[in-house]
């Protein structure tokens, strides 16, 4: 298998490589928050092979950061004995915290480094100093 060259995708694989396969429906079908049958794995499962890609295109790593965001999101108890259970480490629920935390971690710096920045950095004026003055003195900014 190949991996990408980023060292935090690596991790992220490494990380996701605790998890069983999409074929164990009982893990899959009983996640905690999950509603509907499917969605999750539904939505992972394109998304996991840019993980044995060479080089990932930004986007696809961006993507797949912010679903494992919006699906591992949820620190909760319940949550963290659930992974935890997949783990040789016990307590479950202590080793399922660690594992959720590194992922939320992982996948924000991923999300973060690979987001396009959508011109953000660029509407701040140039000189922010000057600009807080004006506002402070209720004049206008430049």
């Amino acid at each position: 298998m190949t991996t990408p060259t980023d060292p935090d995708v690596q991790h992220l694989a490494n990380l996701l490589s605790f998890l069983p396969g999409p074929d164990d429906q009982y893990f899959w079908k009983d996640f905690p928050g999950e509603s509907r049958t499917g969605y999750l794995l539904g939505k992972l499962v394109p998304k996991i092979p840019i993980l044995r890609k060479p080089a990932p295109s930004p986007a696809e790593i961006e993507n797949l950061a912010k679903y494992l965001l919006m699906f591992f999101g949820k620190d909760t108890p319940a949550m963290h004995d659930y992974i935890g259970r997949h783990t040789d480490i016990t307590p479950y629920e202590l080793a399922g915290r660690h594992w959720l935390n590194d992922l939320q971690a992982t996948s924000w710096r991923l999300y973060v480094r690979y987001q396009p920045s959508q011109g953000r950095l660029e509407a701040w004026p140039d000189d922010f100093r000057e600009w807080y003055r004006q506002q402070r003195e209720g004049g206008e900014h430049g």
